[in-house]
């Protein structure tokens, strides 16, 4: 049976409030959450009709998780002592935030590594995707270290995630493992793909979710949705940034270059989420499919990103190592507000599919 841990209440639900989704699209202040309400009536009801009652529970957990707000939590300690955010001698601590659900019967609990154990134990969980998903592979991996885990964790940087769902691959897996899947940042209509990056993405994440659903036979895929960047004023070589400004709801307001993807990736996500429902109404397979929605929580975060590691919070630098880029005759450095530094966000990607899989009967 495959648990499909991602229900009608989730996969049409954009990640916003009522107001956010008016400020975020343009749209009227009365704009519903859901955004995609062509056909959607006829797959709530194709998708409800093969849920058990278990997997519906799942389902509504996954959906109230996935929405909610950072509150501060100063006396949170980072998961490990290793890291770009320790390392590079960053003087702020994006680990002293704590997600809360909306939902007040929904608890999102942090990494426990003796429930980790039990539920993963003998087990390796591959974390793959581009740099993105990779640094959440490097920051299980720290996690693990200091921790001691009793499963592995094996990081891919895979941009297209071509390489870690082929059927060879895949099949190498075992019974006990997890596939944790993200990918997305280098579809762009600025690189080489141009207008066709949208019809690339579709078609690049159809094959892949055929190639899994097909080969996989280990104990549970998960499927991330896409971290969205912050780039206020201008992109990475053109003077953009992601620095704090007290006069931007950065809760409520996404980066102009952003909400077309942010827009069509949630629309891909809903196709991954029919795809896996007709899959599973067709046939009988072993594992779980678990669909982790982590880009409000990302989205409200531009404070953690690793701009200054590229040379300060507050400045756009000359890159001192000659990888500068001139945009007319201002020298600007390279500003990073697309990855995020870790210990941090990273952290709680792994904490939102730890408690999908490992904690979703912990509602109340």
């Amino acid at each position: 049976m495959l648990a499909f841990i991602a229900g009608s209440q989730y996969l049409l639900t954009m990640a916003f409030n009522k107001q956010s989704v008016g400020n975020v699209f343009g749209t009227k202040e009365d704009t519903p959450r859901t955004l995609f309400d062509n056909s959607l009536g006829d797959f709530i009801s194709d998708l409800a009709s093969t849920e058990s009652a278990t997997s519906m529970a799942q389902s509504t957990f996954a959906a109230d998780i996935a929405i909610g707000k950072w509150v501060d939590a100063p006396k949170k300690q980072p998961y490990y002592s290793s890291g770009p955010c320790i390392e590079g001698r960053d003087a702020r601590t994006p680990w002293k935030k704590q997600w809360v659900p909306d939902a007040k019967h929904v608890q999102f609990k942090p990494l426990d590594a003796r429930k980790l154990n039990e539920c993963l134990s003998n087990g390796t969980v591959h974390i793959a995707g581009d740099s993105h998903y990779y640094q959440q592979g490097l920051a299980m991996q720290s996690f693990c270290k200091r921790r001691g885990c009793t499963f592995r964790v094996k990081a891919y940087k895979d941009h297209f995630l071509k390489k870690v769902t082929s059927a060879q691959v895949l099949r190498q897996m075992k019974k006990r493992d997890v596939l944790v899947l993200g990918y997305g940042h280098h579809f762009k209509e600025e690189g080489s793909m141009g207008k066709a990056w949208e019809s690339e993405a579709r078609s690049s994440v159809k094959q892949r979710i055929k190639n899994v659903l097909n080969s996989f036979r280990g104990r549970a895929v998960v499927w991330q949705s896409y971290t969205p960047r912050h780039f206020y004023g201008g992109e990475w070589n053109t003077g953009g940034s992601c620095a704090v400004d007290a006069t931007i709801n950065y809760t409520r307001s996404v980066p102009k270059s952003e909400k077309k993807y942010l827009k069509v990736w949630r629309s891909i996500l809903l196709n991954v989420a029919d795809e896996i429902a007709r899959f599973k109404m067709q046939h009988r397979t072993n594992f779980d499919f678990i669909i982790s929605d982590i880009t409000e929580m990302s989205l409200q975060r531009p404070d953690a990103h690793a701009f200054t590691f590229f040379g300060g919070w507050d400045k756009h630098p000359c890159d001192k190592n000659k990888k500068k880029r001139f945009h007319g005759t201002r020298c600007v450095g390279r500003i990073d507000c697309s990855h995020y530094c870790f210990p941090g966000l990273p952290d709680e990607w792994n904490a939102m599919w730890y408690n999908l899989l490992c904690e979703s009967s912990s509602v109340g």
